[in-house]
């Protein structure tokens, strides 16, 4: 389940709570098990982005050579950044997919928004 997915599930099961529904009704309304919803009951919200934050990712290892790439070339697309990681390391055990969400995640976190220079 991505990350979204479980607050916007936790977020769901927080207002039907208010609501006063009980285990079962949030359960068959969400479409999930009871046990999950107790789950999401006994989690507090920041534990929730702590989950979010300790996840590792693959390319963390690259991440200040593609922080310093993007600032430096804020025009550049994910697949130019994707050949550009072959061309600096080889063959790299990542999906194109994953080097455009890397690269989203990176542009939304540092605020480098993509600027696109007019060909003429």
């Amino acid at each position: 389940m991505t990350e979204s997915r479980k607050e916007m599930l936790y977020e769901n099961i927080r207002q039907m709570q208010e609501l006063g529904l009980n285990i079962s009704q949030m359960a068959r309304k969400l479409n999930v098990s009871r046990n999950t919803i107790y789950k999401y009951l006994n989690t507090l919200p920041d534990k929730l982005h702590a989950e979010k934050r300790k996840r590792k990712r693959k390319l963390d290892r690259y991440h200040d050579e593609i922080l310093n790439f993007l600032q430096n070339h804020s025009d550049i697309s994910s697949g130019q950044v994707f050949r550009w990681l072959q061309h600096q390391f080889g063959e790299i055990d990542v999906s194109f997919s994953t080097v455009a969400n890397y690269v989203r995640m990176l542009r939304e976190t540092y605020n480098i928004p993509k600027n696109n220079v007019c060909k003429e």
